[in-house]
């Protein structure tokens, strides 16, 4: 086999080899030679998971098996797979502003399977979490859109927009929930009733949510995938992609290079030792937070209608910190 492991990853994956062939059991000589190593080898390593309490049993005469039961219930973690749980975990438990118990309970069983440190580090984290204020009935609505998405009922719910004055009455259809690539939140994308659309909505801005008794089914046409493919974060918008391009000075293109920050980006060198960067996103306004936070160190070149929105941000900057300007507070001409 051409895949190389380490004794830790072939003890890892043997367990899962075993629960496959739970119903008729696997031979020894079979499993090394998906590893490609000798018999004897796979022998020790039986021997030893049985040593540790791992519950390898013989079907019959010389085929072994595992209950599927047991890794449901006794997850063991690579030190490379602990590190990725940590770090989703550890996202999760410092975003969150209030102790929502679900959270609290779930990454603290996660932290049991976990190795040293990063078990006491996370431990530690949700211990500053669990003392931030309660808010039951955010965890209400949370279990109730949770129930709905994976019974595929719709949820009323009550929601208020970022910029709006009064809240709206939905029946939410939970396609997909999908975590903010660029801060703090957690998104729903799914399809309401009363617009009859498919609508993006922040978890954190559901007033009310109820659970319902009407099914729902996702259309065999949505695609994940395909649907945040020109999305930028989680914002998808209506029309058709737009071809977005951006100059970075040459003070940050390593920074731009360390992360892949859209799925359609790509990226090349430019003349005066800067980068330029594209991609095709299909709401580019959503793009200006992001934007605005790399400053001066880069330009919009297109489209212009994403230029000028950030160029009203600037002229609004300046009549704000009193630089000299001809420019209301609107960003407007006087």
């Amino acid at each position: 086999m051409s895949r190389s492991y380490t004794k830790a990853q072939r003890l890892n994956d043997i367990q899962h080899i075993l629960v496959k062939h739970h119903h008729e059991g696997t031979t020894k000589e079979a499993i090394a030679e998906h590893f490609g190593v000798d018999r004897s080898t796979i022998q020790r390593d039986i021997s030893e998971l049985q040593d540790n309490g791992v519950p390898v049993y013989e079907v019959r005469h010389g085929y072994f098996a595992l209950d599927p039961a047991y890794l449901r219930y006794n997850l063991d973690f690579s030190s490379a797979e602990s590190l990725i749980l940590y770090l989703a975990a550890r996202r999760m438990a410092r975003q969150a502003s209030n102790a929502i118990a679900p959270i609290l309970n779930a990454l603290d069983k996660l932290a049991d399977g976990l190795r040293k440190p990063m078990m006491e580090a996370l431990r530690e984290a949700l211990g500053e979490t669990g003392k931030r204020p309660a808010d039951l009935q955010k965890e209400t609505h949370f279990e109730a859109l949770t129930k709905g998405w994976l019974n595929n009922h719709y949820v009323k719910i009550v929601y208020r927009g970022l910029h709006s004055l009064n809240a709206h009455s939905y029946h939410l259809a939970p396609y997909l929930f999908e975590p903010s690539p660029w801060g703090e939140g957690t998104y729903i994308v799914g399809y309401v009733r009363e617009r009859d659309a498919l609508m993006t909505l922040k978890l954190e801005r559901v007033e009310k949510a109820t659970t319902t008794n009407d099914p729902f089914t996702i259309p065999d046409s949505f695609d994940q995938n395909t649907l945040l493919n020109h999305a930028w974060g989680v914002w998808m918008g209506e029309g058709d992609p737009v071809r977005v391009i951006l100059h970075f000075s040459p003070q940050v293109i390593r920074r731009v290079r360390e992360n892949r920050w859209h799925p359609s980006e790509t990226i090349r060198d430019l003349p005066s030792g800067g980068l330029q960067w594209s991609a095709e996103v299909s709401e580019p306004k959503e793009m200006l937070p992001w934007i605005r936070g790399w400053g001066a160190d880069v330009e919009i070149i297109e489209p212009p209608s994403l230029r000028e929105e950030l160029m009203i941000d600037l002229r609004r900057l300046n009549y704000i910190y009193e630089i000299e300007s001809d420019v209301d507070e609107y960003g407007l001409p006087r």
